[in-house]
C-alpha cells in the first residue's frame, strides 16, 4: 500500500508571487519509518514475526501465523487460518486442533484418522467421550464408569464385542442366570426364576439322561463335572471352572493368565513365560520375571527372579553396580557410570542432566541449568543470550531480543523505549523522541502533528492547529495572516485581504459601503463617487445636492455631458463641438441667453442675414418688405431711422406719441437728452377750466413714442402742476424749467423737464 504525502511550499510576493511546487513522496511498507496508516515497520517483509510484511501489528486472526516466538512465549503461534471457526483444525486461539481440546472438529470426514464425535476436554476413558474423541459405545471395550445403574449407557461391562454367548452380553450388563440369554455355563435359560419348569437355575430337566434334547449341547448320561460333559449337559472346557480330569492341571473359571492356573489350565511355573501377579515378593513361587527360559545372565533367572542393575554385582552389560537403586550417584540405577548426558542428574555434581547434547534446552551440555547470560540460547524460553548482562545491546539481560518496546533503550539503535507502543508519549512506539512532524500526537505537547512540516495546512509545522492570528496563512482557508488584529494594514484580523467592498475603509481607500453598486455615493473602487469619475450616479434625484444627468469621465466641457454632469442644452453657455452640423444637437454657439438680437441665436445657431432676427447692431432689418439682401433697412416713414426729410422716426404707427406717424414732431412736444417729451393730448374741455384737484386730468407722458407709465396723480392741485410760473394755455406745456410732480406706482418723484 502506498500513502501519498504532499510537500507544498507556498511563498507570497507582494508585486509577482512565484510559482507553487508541488513534490510528492511515497511512503514504502518495509523501509523501517513508521509513516501514516501504517501500524509498525520493522524494516523488513517477514510474514511470520510481529510486524507483517503489510505493516499490521501481527494478531492472532489474521491469516499469518507467527514463527518468531517460542511455544511458551506469549503472542506464539501453531497455526492461524485467519476465521473464527472453533471446529477447524486451528482454534481461535492459534493453537492446532487436538483431540482433548473440548473442541469438536467438524471439518472431517468420520474415515479420516482425526475425525472426531466428540471432543469433552479430558482424557478419560470412562465417560461418554472416549480419549480418542469417540462417543463410548458398548461393545467397545472400554467400561462406562460415569453413569449409575438405570441411567441410559449404564455399562457393567463391557468385553469390546457384541456376542451374548460369553459373560459379558451385547447390553454390556453382566450374563446371569435368569436373563433369557443361554450364558456359556448354562444348559438353558427361560427367564424365569421358576424351579418347576424344564430349565431350572439355567439347567434342562432331562440333563443327565443320555440324550441330547433340545437345548442340550451334551448329554453324557451322568452329572459328573470332571469329565468331557458337565452336569449341565454343555461341554467341558478350559475356563469352565471344573477340572476336567486327564484333560486340565486345574480350571479356577476366570480368564486371568497370571494367577496360579493360566488360562491354558496347567498350574503357573517359572519358566512358562507367563508372569504371575497374584503374590507377593516373599511368597513361594512368586515371579518378577518370566521369559519363557531358564537362562541365567539374561535379566530373569531360572527361578524367575529379576536380574537386575543394584543387586551389587556387576552383571554383564553393567558398568557398575553399587547395590542401590539410587539414580544420582556415582553409578546410576541402571548400573552405569554416571557422565554428564547420561540423562541422570549427578547429585553434587551436576545441576541438571537431559541426556541430549543439545545447548538450546534448559539443561547445557555442560549439564548447567540454562541461564540467561551463560550464552547459550534457551529454546522457546530466550529470544537470544549473548553471555552478557548488557541491558543495552541487542539481546537484553532479559535474554529477550531488544525491540522497540521492551522499556530499554537500545545503544546506536534507538532514542528512547518506555516501555509502551503509544505514539502520544515523549516516546513513540518507533522508539524515537516524540518531536513535531513525526506524525503522532504528543498529548499534552502538542495540538495536533500530521507528519509533515508543511507551515500552512491544518497543523502548523510547530504542531499547532491552524488560526486566523498565528501568522501563518492556512492555506485554502486564509488569505493571509499577520499574526495581529489590525484591520487597517492590509490583513483583517478574519485574515482575509484587505479589499475594496469589504466594509472597511483602509489604506488608499476614501469609502467602502460593503456593497457591489457602482453608481452610488462610494463606488466599487472604494473612492467617493464625483463628478468626472465616468460614473453616473443613480441614488440621487433631480436637485439633490451632486445629482448627476450624465458622467462621462472627461474634461471636455464641449461634448453631451458638461463638466457639471449635467446634459449639454441650447443656452447653457456652453458650446458643443462633438456633433456635426447636420447631427441633431449641433451648437454653433452658446451664450447662454434666449435673445435672438445678438450673434448667437436663442436656439444656438450663428445669426446671419436671412434668419428672421435683427441683429442689433449689425442690420438694420431682416426680412420684410422695408428690408433688402443685406439686410440694411429700405427708406420709408416707421423704418425707426431718420432718413432725410424726416423730423423724427420712432418706428411706430402710434400717432398720439412725440412723433407722428407723418415722422413729424408734434408743437407741444420737447426734445431733450434724446427724448421727446410731449402732452400726447389736450386738457379735457381746456386747460384753462382746470378745477383743483383735476388738474392734468386725462393727460399721458409718452417718451419717444411710448407711454411712459406715469400719469399726473388726481390729488391736490398742489401736487400736481407747475411749480411757476403758471400753466400757459397758450402753449399747452408747462415751462421747461418748471418741475411736475407725479406720482408712480405708489411712490412720488419728480420729473424735471429741462429746455435746450
Amino acid at each position: 500500500m502506498r500513502i501519498l504525502s504532499i510537500v507544498a511550499a507556498l511563498v507570497f510576493l507582494t508585486a509577482c508571487p512565484e510559482q507553487v511546487v508541488v513534490r510528492e513522496i511515497p511512503s514504502e511498507c518495509g523501509n523501517g519509518k513508521l509513516e501514516a496508516k501504517e501500524e509498525c515497520d520493522d524494516g523488513n517483509m517477514d510474514q511470520g514475526d510481529a510486524c507483517t510484511g503489510a505493516c499490521t501489528l501481527a494478531r492472532c486472526g489474521d491469516n499469518i501465523q507467527r514463527i518468531d516466538l517460542g511455544a511458551e512465549q506469549a503472542g506464539s503461534e501453531e497455526c492461524d487460518d485467519g476465521n473464527n471457526e472453533e471446529n477447524d483444525s486451528c482454534l481461535n486461539n492459534c493453537r492446532l486442533a487436538r483431540c482433548g481440546d473440548a473442541f469438536v472438529r467438524t471439518d472431517l470426514s468420520e474415515d479420516h484418522v482425526q475425525f472426531e464425535a466428540c471432543d469433552d476436554g479430558n482424557a478419560e476413558d470412562d465417560d461418554a467421550c472416549l480419549s480418542n474423541c469417540l462417543r463410548a459405545q458398548c461393545g467397545d471395550g472400554v467400561l462406562r464408569t460415569d453413569l449409575s445403574e438405570g441411567e441410559p449407557g449404564h455399562e457393567a461391562c463391557d468385553d469390546g464385542n457384541l456376542a451374548d454367548d460369553d459373560d459379558c452380553l451385547s447390553s454390556c450388563q453382566p450374563h446371569v442366570c435368569g436373563d433369557g440369554i443361554v450364558g456359556p455355563s448354562e444348559g438353558c435359560d427361560d427367564g424365569n426364576e421358576d424351579p418347576t419348569d424344564t430349565c431350572a437355575n439355567c439347567a434342562l430337566a432331562s440333563c443327565g439322561d443320555g440324550v441330547v434334547q433340545a437345548g442340550e449341547r451334551c448329554d453324557d448320561g451322568n452329572l459328573a463335572d470332571d469329565d468331557e460333559c458337565l452336569s449341565t449337559c454343555v461341554p467341558a472346557r478350559c475356563g469352565d471352572g471344573q477340572i476336567w480330569a486327564g484333560e486340565e492341571d486345574c480350571d479356577d473359571g476366570d480368564r486371568v493368565d497370571s494367577n496360579a492356573c493360566t488360562n491354558s489350565c496347567e498350574p503357573a511355573r517359572c519358566g512358562d513365560g507367563v508372569l504371575r501377579r497374584d503374590l507377593n515378593p516373599e511368597d513361594e513361587g512368586y515371579e518378577g520375571c518370566d521369559d519363557g527360559g531358564q537362562n541365567e545372565g539374561d535379566g530373569c533367572s531360572a527361578t524367575c527372579r529379576v536380574e537386575r542393575c543394584g543387586n551389587g554385582r556387576v552383571d554383564a552389560n553393567e558398568e557398575c553396580d553399587d547395590g542401590n537403586d539410587v539414580q544420582t550417584d556415582r553409578c546410576t540405577s541402571a548400573c552405569s557410570r554416571a557422565r554428564c548426558g547420561d540423562g541422570v542428574t549427578w547429585a553434587g555434581i551436576e545441576d541438571c542432566d537431559d541426556g541430549n547434547f543439545e545447548n538450546s534446552d534448559a539443561c547445557t551440555n555442560a549439564c548447567q541449568l540454562a541461564r540467561c547470560g551463560d550464552g547459550f540460547v534457551f529454546d522457546r524460553r530466550e529470544d537470544c543470550d549473548d553471555g552478557n548482562n548488557v541491558d543495552t545491546d541487542a539481546c537484553t539481560s532479559g535474554c529477550r531480543r531488544a525491540l522497540c518496546g521492551d522499556g530499554i533503550t537500545r545503544d546506536g539503535v534507538e532514542e528512547c523505549d518506555d516501555g509502551n507502543l503509544e505514539d502520544t508519549d515523549a516516546c513513540t512506539r518507533r522508539c524515537e523522541n516524540a518531536r513535531c512532524g513525526d506524525g503522532h500526537l504528543w498529548q499534552n505537547e502538542e495540538q495536533c502533528d500530521d507528519g509533515n512540516d508543511i507551515a500552512g495546512d491544518d497543523c502548523t509545522d510547530v504542531c499547532a492547529l491552524a488560526r486566523c492570528g498565528d501568522g501563518i496563512v492556512h492555506e485554502g482557508e486564509e488569505e493571509c495572516d499577520d499574526g495581529n488584529d489590525d484591520d487597517r494594514d492590509g490583513c483583517r484580523r478574519d485574515c482575509m485581504i484587505q479589499r475594496c467592498g469589504d466594509g472597511i475603509i483602509d489604506g488608499d481607500e476614501g469609502c467602502d459601503d460593503e456593497n457591489p453598486i457602482n453608481e452610488d455615493a462610494c463606488t466599487n473602487a472604494c473612492q467617493p463617487a464625483a463628478c468626472g469619475d465616468g460614473i453616473v450616479r443613480l441614488d440621487l434625484a433631480e436637485g439633490d445636492l451632486d445629482f448627476e444627468a450624465c458622467d462621462d469621465g472627461d474634461n471636455d466641457d464641449t461634448d453631451a455631458c458638461l463638466n457639471n454632469c449635467r446634459e449639454a442644452r441650447c443656452g447653457d453657455g456652453v458650446e458643443r463641438q462633438d456633433l456635426a452640423p447636420e447631427e441633431e444637437g449641433f451648437e454653433a454657439c452658446d451664450e447662454e441667453n434666449d435673445s435672438n438680437e445678438d450673434a448667437c441665436l436663442a436656439n444656438c445657431r450663428l445669426a446671419e442675414c436671412g434668419d428672421g432676427f435683427v441683429h442689433e447692431g449689425v442690420e438694420e432689418c431682416d426680412g420684410g418688405e422695408h428690408c433688402d439682401e443685406a439686410c440694411e433697412a429700405i427708406a420709408f416713414c416707421g423704418n425707426g431711422r431718420l432718413d432725410p426729410g424726416e423730423d423724427c422716426d420712432d418706428g411706430n404707427d402710434d400717432n398720439i406719441d412725440a412723433c407722428q406717424n407723418n415722422c413729424q414732431v408734434v408743437s407741444f412736444a420737447v426734445y431733450h437728452n434724446g427724448l421727446y417729451w410731449a402732452w400726447a393730448s389736450p386738457c379735457s374741455g381746456g386747460c384753462s377750466n382746470a378745477t383743483p384737484g383735476h388738474y392734468g386730468r386725462g393727460w399721458r407722458w409718452v417718451r419717444n413714442g411710448q407711454e411712459w407709465g406715469l400719469r399726473p396723480n388726481r390729488g391736490a392741485f398742489g401736487n400736481n402742476r407747475c411749480a411757476a410760473p403758471q400753466f400757459d394755455p397758450s402753449h399747452n406745456h408747462c415751462d421747461w424749467n418748471d418741475p411736475i410732480v407725479y406720482q408712480h406706482d405708489g411712490g412720488s418723484s419728480e420729473l424735471w423737464l429741462v429746455h435746450d
